[in-house]
């Protein structure tokens, strides 16, 4: 755990959240905050739901954005998804519970354990969407695909001047649309709060740069590696 101190940031607090500040800036406007998870690792999804719940309880993120699609529960109003998280916590009581429930269950409406799938399900008044633009991310796959089979001597490298993939234009593009399309839902629905940016912790530290070049104050949450649970 980690105690953060959210004064340089706008907020008279301060708040304990699971993980260790990989970095932070203050010196612009707003706070994104960046949970960069391994899209493996289901405990770290866990805990910064957690983090997520945490800091929506205290009147802190007013919306937050996912890399992470989810195509169950977009499919269901939202007057659906609030009754199934009333019926969960009248039953389970705690969001730990909660989600142990959700994860062991796997209702047909809710997918798999996602951190925004889950965080819609724990807080649903509060915004959560994909913030990936679909077709970057399309494209974007068949240059990762390419990659791919470069490193493992299938194919010649399809894009030498770029020998990092996270480097590739497109790539960085896509992070730039991840940013456009969370400032939006933030400014629409709660401009004078902080939102939480979820994705690959491979596009973290790159989308933390993007975000002080745009003047826009961020915390970088990081958190452990957990082994699979058997």
């Amino acid at each position: 755990m980690v105690q953060l101190d959210l004064h340089p940031f706008g907020f008279p607090t301060t708040v304990e959240v699971h993980g260790t500040v990989e970095a932070l800036w203050s010196g612009g406007k707003g706070l994104i905050f960046l949970f960069g998870e391994n899209h493996r690792d289901r405990e770290m999804k866990r805990l910064y739901v957690e983090n997520a719940c945490m800091l929506v309880d205290r009147g802190i993120v007013g919306c937050a954005g996912t890399e992470i699609l989810m195509a169950d529960l977009d499919g269901q109003p939202a007057e659906f998804i609030e009754l199934q998280s009333r019926g969960l916590f009248e039953t389970q009581k705690t969001d730990g519970s909660v989600m142990d429930e959700l994860s062991s269950a796997q209702p047909w409406w809710y997918g798999t354990l996602e951190f925004g799938s889950t965080l819609r399900v724990l807080r649903p008044q509060l915004p959560v969407c994909c913030v990936e633009d679909t077709a970057l991310r399309e494209q974007m796959k068949m240059i990762s695909d390419a990659y791919i089979l470069a490193d493992v001597g299938v194919a010649p490298h399809s894009s030498p001047e770029y020998p990092h993939m996270g480097d590739h234009p497109l790539n960085l593009e896509r992070e730039q649309a991840m940013i456009d399309h969370l400032l939006a839902v933030r400014d629409s629905k709660a401009p004078n709060l902080a939102a939480i940016l979820n994705t690959g912790s491979a596009h973290s530290k790159r989308i933390a740069a993007m975000l002080r070049e745009r003047g826009i104050n961020y915390i970088y949450i990081a958190l452990p590696a957990h082994p699979p649970a058997f």
